[in-house]
């Protein structure tokens, strides 16, 4: 039987390693910003329906599945 064949490990590049840090981070800032204005309106759209006909909870939670369901932009 023969022996196994180890590779070397591989370091990445700390440049192209912080670049792509930096660009996962403002994507996921971008999503954050967008998911606070999405559920943002739609607390103010329904405000008042929401008191009356089921709970704020309930609401909030079907309009993130709604913002959950949506495709995402092209980047």
């Amino acid at each position: 039987m023969a022996k196994p064949v180890t590779l070397r490990p591989v370091h990445p590049n700390c440049g192209v390693e912080a670049q792509y840090r930096r660009r996962l981070d403002a994507i996921i800032a971008e999503m954050h910003r967008s998911l606070v204005y999405f559920v943002s309106a739609a607390y103010r759209a329904n405000e008042p329906e929401m008191a009356q006909d089921r709970s704020p909870a309930k609401e909030l939670q079907a309009a993130m599945k709604r913002f959950a369901n949506r495709r995402p932009r092209s980047v």
